[in-house]
């Protein structure tokens, strides 16, 4: 998923983010509120979409991976 896709996903759903979300709520309420009644994962939400000022696709081939890294425990 392409960066400006990410971009647009959050502003789309800006009334529903909040700072204090966990991985899990953004998950629970956000992602699989989206994909619900479908078997399809959630990037195939965006598969055929542009990037109006770039031209560029939504989705393409991966050439970077990022993890989430968990809170430390004390």
């Amino acid at each position: 998923m392409h960066l400006t896709a990410i971009r647009k996903f959050l502003d789309d759903n800006k009334d529903k983010i909040n700072k204090g979300m966990t991985t899990s709520d953004f998950n629970r309420e956000i992602v699989k509120d989206k994909t619900k009644g479908t078997s399809a994962p959630f990037i195939d939400l965006y598969k055929g979409e542009m990037d109006i000022n770039t031209g560029k696709s939504f989705v393409a081939p991966a050439t970077v991976f990022v993890s989430q890294i968990g809170r430390a425990h004390v």
